[in-house]
Parts: structure tokens; sequence; C-alpha cells
């Protein structure tokens, strides 16, 4: 598993398509901590939600990025079509978990407010519920499945645009609306709008993988 893993991220690395969003993720925290960015957790949902667009999208590049009998290949080594999604989805996963890492160690390092252990966990939690998220999202819009690239982009964007606009539609709106603002919401707001993001993001990798399966 580790080394179909690698597999994975070295084929990334080699798609040059992978690395404008990975730069514009971190001219993006560059600009929100250059400066007082405010209380930990408000300052922390611009950079949570951020990453659920950018893993849906390595995601998909994980999937797009061997030709169709080399991706067969794969499946076979692998044991399966749900075998080899499982090992795309952490491929992006580990891609987006170490921008969290570094997103949050930012915060922690630049911003000049208190950031207690518990603030911490908050914090992660609200990035790594973004990258579940976006991890989900992106196997939807991807190979097997037969989804254009300019649909996939427009089936991301549509999703990020509704949810920020709407309040209540997960990933997104349910963490902008409770968690950017002070003070902080009560701790079982916090786990329901945290949970919500990586709930979406398990069940659309469950349907990705029936979906997957059935169009094989």
């Amino acid at each position: 598993m580790t080394t179909a893993v690698s597999y994975y991220l070295r084929l990334l690395a080699y798609r040059q398509s992978a690395i404008p969003p990975v730069l514009l993720y971190l001219a993006l925290l560059g600009m929100i901590f250059a400066s007082d960015a405010g209380p930990a957790v408000p300052a922390a949902t611009a950079t949570a939600v951020a990453l659920m667009p950018l893993c849906a999208w390595l995601m998909r590049l994980c999937a797009v990025s061997e030709a169709r009998p080399f991706a067969d290949i794969t499946a076979v080594a692998l044991g399966g079509v749900t075998r080899r999604l499982a090992v795309r989805a952490l491929a992006a996963s580990s891609v987006g978990v170490g921008l969290a890492a570094i997103a949050v160690a930012w915060s922690v390092i630049v911003n000049p407010h208190p950031y207690p252990a518990a603030t911490v966990l908050i914090i992660v939690g609200m990035h790594l519920a973004q990258v579940i998220a976006g991890v989900g999202v992106g196997a939807l819009v991807s190979p097997p499945l037969r989804v254009t690239p300019g649909a996939a982009v427009l089936a991301i964007a549509a999703l990020v645009l509704v949810s920020l606009l709407v309040r209540w539609v997960p990933p997104l709106g349910p963490m902008l609306y409770n968690l950017d603002r002070t003070p902080v919401p009560s701790p079982m707001t916090l786990l329901v709008t945290i949970g919500q993001a990586a709930i979406l993001g398990t069940a659309a990798l469950a349907l990705a993988a029936l979906r997957g399966s059935s169009a094989r």
C-alpha cells in the first residue's frame, strides 16, 4: 500500500498542473498571516476551507495521471478499482495533510494570538475535515467515472460557490458561518461543524467507490 501511495505521489510530482494550486495555497497563507490575522479559530477558517477545492483537484489529478491501460494494470495489482481509489485518496490526502500541517504551524508561529492546545486541536480538525471533503468530492469527478476536465472544474467550482453562499450547505458554509467569528462557539457546535465536512467527504468517497465498480 505504501509503495502504491508513493507511486501516485511521484505521478503527482511529475504533473506540472499539480504545482500551481499548491503554490496558490502557500501564497494564500502568506497573505493571511502577513499581518495580524485575528483570533486563532476565525483565522483558520480561510486556510481550512481553501483546502477543499485544492484536495478535490489533486484527487482528480491522481486519477488522470495514468493512461487507461496503466490504470487497469494498477487496479489488478492492487486487487480492484476500490483499492485503487483508496490508494489515490491516500496520496491526495497526504499532500493535503502536509499543507494542513504547514498552515497550522505557520499560524501558531506567526499569528500574535494565543494558541492553547485545545485550540490547536480544533484547528487541526478543521483542516483535516476539509481535506477529507475535498478528496471525496474529487473522487466523484474522477475516472473511472466519465467526467470531462471542464465538467470536473465546473462541478467543483459550483459546489464551492453554493457552499460559500448558503451557510447551511457543507462543507464550507457551516464552517465559515459558525467558526469565522468570536467568541469561539460551543464544543458541540465545533464538533458538528467539523463533522459535517468529514462526513460529506467520507460519503462522497463511498459513492465514488460504488459508482466506480459499476462503471467497469
